[in-house]
């Protein structure tokens, strides 16, 4: 008999930031290791929004994540088995505008560092076992 088991992913622990951290901070008190809200503009410290998962704390805006950064911030510590590797993009339409799709995707890995789109592999999110499959929009949109 199949036992389904469900986990709520959307509930995981993300510590809360005190409330005198999430108001407005003049930019001129903001170290230089701090960007701005790309939706409302405040200016946020990396290492508090590393500590809010990448969410604005003063509007919660999602800021974009690489596909590796949001594995790590998901799965249990040292889990994550990635599978796939070799997979590449291919061209079977020999699709061409301005340049060849295969120079974009040179170009992109080359930009980049990321070798595809998308990241596979098998882990555990709260001793849980699961298969995911996460997009890189770096990587031409994802």
């Amino acid at each position: 008999m199949e036992q389904r088991i469900t986990v709520e992913i959307t509930k995981r622990d993300k510590p809360e930031l005190k409330k005198e951290e999430k108001q407005d901070r003049a930019p001129s008190g903001v170290s230089s290791n701090a960007i701005s809200c790309t939706k409302c503009g405040t200016p946020i410290d990396l290492k508090d929004l590393e500590k809010n998962w990448f969410c604005c704390p003063q509007c919660d805006f999602h800021m974009p994540l690489s596909a590796r950064k949001r594995i790590e911030l998901l799965v249990d510590p040292g889990s994550f088995s990635e599978f796939g590797e070799k997979w590449t993009s291919t061209d079977p339409l020999n699709f061409f505008d301005l340049k060849s799709y295969q120079d974009r995707i040179n170009d992109i890995r080359a930009e980049t560092g990321v070798k595809e789109a998308m990241i596979c592999g098998r882990a555990t999110i709260s001793d849980h076992p699961v298969v995911l499959c996460f997009m890189d929009f770096a990587f031409m949109g994802g």
